[in-house]
């Protein structure tokens, strides 16, 4: 689904110079207001911009509890650059998006490569894009899979830590020198609704499509030995409230293990928290035995089950917490739930 350009210079660094260069500006376009341009109109007043970590400072620092299953090692840093004088982008977009592009990157594993910058992805409705590809000027360049899912899950952290919603370029390291990257633009504009964030009262509000099974589809990538005749994620919710970009932030480093471990490969049990955030939010699933004692539930069963769940959520407008089962031909092989604490 990915096409590959060619370039003959950074591509990270032309867009910089591309959006900070006065006569070069690139026009970005928020939607009138009564749309998601209303809600957006005074972030960056509500969270003043927080100064731009170097390389060699990294996130993961700020969390006190036990490092999340397959996360990045202290060898592999980020780096985000904000374009300044750009509107805001609308939040939740942002993180829907990039967790987009980790749901779809995450059954071609860790040894995939991507040879130079990849085409824009963006979920119909959201008005935001994201591009990613290798940090070099050779346009037959590539840059692993892995570096993809850990860029992705810490572009979001660093979002959500700096609280500074304009478009940026995302720079990975691998032992401190450049391997890639991604940017995050804005993208094409269509009508959106307001919903209430209620774990988050008098922030930003949470935008979402009219119609979220109908105007963001996600496509599969590659196929696998689990495509299912009747695969179904069954899920309920709770009382209990969590917050919505909580709820995404723990989301990435479960699709980071399913690149990791490989979708047709069994899973017992899986047990994650996100980013230490006050409303940090966790998600469990543990795979239930057949009569012969056999375990069917796949790493890309679960995959199946944190997009279904969470986009579920997005769509019903529920921040909730969450039980779930995973039916395969009618028969039950997971449960699992999603709360916080």
């Amino acid at each position: 689904m990915y096409k590959t350009k060619s370039y003959t210079s950074s591509w990270l660094y032309r867009w910089i110079l591309l959006c900070t260069a006065p006569s070069l500006a690139l026009t970005l376009t928020l939607p009138a207001t009564g749309t998601m341009g209303t809600p957006n109109s005074a972030l960056l007043q509500r969270y003043p911009p927080k100064p731009i970590q170097p390389p060699s400072s990294n996130p993961r620092a700020d969390n006190s509890h036990s490092p999340p299953l397959s996360y990045p090692p202290q060898a592999f840093q980020t780096r985000a650059h904000y374009i300044p004088d750009r509107p805001a982008m609308n939040i939740p977009s942002i993180f829907l998006n990039l967790l987009n592009i980790a749901y779809l990157n995450a059954p071609y594993g860790f040894r995939k490569t991507w040879q130079g910058m990849q085409e824009p992805e963006a979920l119909p409705g959201y008005h935001v894009s994201v591009i990613f590809g290798p940090s070099t000027q050779d346009p037959t360049a590539t840059m692993s899979n892995r570096f993809v899912m850990w860029g992705l899950w810490e572009a979001a952290i660093a979002i959500y830590r700096d609280r500074i919603f304009t478009p940026c370029v995302v720079t990975f390291y691998w032992h401190k020198d450049p391997v890639g990257g991604l940017i995050l633009q804005t993208g094409d504009q269509t009508l959106l609704v307001a919903a209430k964030d209620d774990a988050n009262p008098g922030e930003e509000d949470t935008i979402t499509p009219t119609n979220l099974t109908t105007a963001a589809p996600i496509t599969e990538a590659p196929s696998s030995s689990l495509q299912a005749p009747d695969l179904r994620i069954l899920y309920e919710f709770g009382t209990h409230t969590l917050s919505s970009l909580d709820l995404f932030l723990a989301a990435f480093p479960v699709f980071s293990l399913v690149a990791e471990k490989g979708v047709d490969f069994q899973c017992e049990a899986l047990s994650q928290h996100g980013y230490d955030t006050p409303h940090r939010v966790g998600f469990a699933i543990t795979a239930v035995k057949d009569a012969q004692g056999n375990v069917k539930l796949k790493y890309g069963h679960v995959r199946e089950a944190v997009k279904e769940t969470v986009f579920g959520a997005v769509e019903r407008k529920m921040w909730r917490n969450m039980r779930f089962r995973v039916v395969l031909d009618g028969e039950v092989i997971a449960r699992g739930e999603w709360g916080s604490g």
